[in-house]
């Protein structure tokens, strides 16, 4: 879009050009300081993918957590977003799975240091590509253990985690005025997850759980009946997801790994 344009949307070019601009100008690369109101790489490959879409699985590139959440159409992915041109609760059920976890630990690359080692980083060669789904992309079956999946994919997960995110105002948070916009700056999904691991951590693994410490991890941005519910759910996903593979409940993390090595194996060969 040439500048004439672009400034037509007047607030929107106006937030750029104070923004972006300054940032732009610094910038070595001469089409990101000459088209600075654009955007830096369009990705049109990506943008096409997307296009036919009504959502799209998308997770941060570098997390703490490795959470998936679907974008609406329209939406414009951050450049530390990787996006997935899948719109299916199935395909958003398995990434969020333990499988797809453990193979994700394994794979990923680590950026930054600091006490844990650096935050995990998810990369399309080793983290993406390399995943065994239950059944290749594409070659799903129409009648198979992915409906239960794609159910508590979406009206167990996305759902429960998107009231949580987004209360609705009226009910119990009637008139809160400044005191929900406070509570919902809080409600993050690195608050939840953190509240999670904490949970696994401890009650999951016959240790002491501690309310002062929950608290700090998580904000105070969430229960613990809150968590026990989202952790029900992800145990109910896992555990559709490895009947879908076919594999028992009781599999390790390391065991994982060695079947979804096999199943790389044996559709390579």
């Amino acid at each position: 879009m040439p500048i004439e344009e672009a400034q037509k949307y007047t607030a929107p070019f106006k937030y750029i050009e104070r923004m972006v601009n300054p940032l732009r100008n610094k910038n070595r690369e001469k089409r990101q300081k000459e088209y600075w109101w654009q955007f830096a790489r369009p990705r049109p490959a990506m943008r096409k993918a997307i296009s036919s879409l009504g959502q799209f699985v998308v997770t941060t590139r570098v997390a703490k957590h490795r959470i998936f959440a679907f974008l609406k159409k329209g939406s414009v992915p951050d450049s530390r977003l990787f996006v997935i041109a899948r719109e299916d609760e199935y395909f958003l059920g398995v990434l969020h799975s333990r499988v797809h976890e453990a193979w994700s630990l394994a794979t990923s690359s680590r950026h930054g240091d600091g006490s844990d080692g650096g935050r995990l980083t998810y990369n399309n060669t080793t983290c993406f590509e390399t995943f065994s789904f239950p059944w290749p992309p594409g070659e799903e079956p129409d009648e198979s253990a992915d409906s239960l999946v794609a159910e508590i994919a979406q009206w167990a997960l996305v759902q429960w985690r998107d009231v949580w995110l987004n209360p609705p105002r009226d009910g119990m948070y009637a008139g809160l005025g400044a005191t929900y916009d406070k509570m919902l700056k809080k409600r993050t999904l690195t608050n939840l997850y953190n509240g999670l691991q904490y949970y696994r951590s401890t009650v999951k693994s016959g240790q002491l759980f501690a309310q002062a410490d929950f608290d700090k991890v998580t904000r105070k941005s969430v229960t613990r009946s809150d968590i026990e519910e989202l952790d029900d759910i992800h145990t109910a996903l896992d555990h559709a997801v490895l009947d879908a593979y076919g594999w028992p409940y009781t599999l390790s993390d390391e065991q994982i790994l060695e079947h979804l090595l096999a199943l790389n194996l044996e559709r390579a060969s």
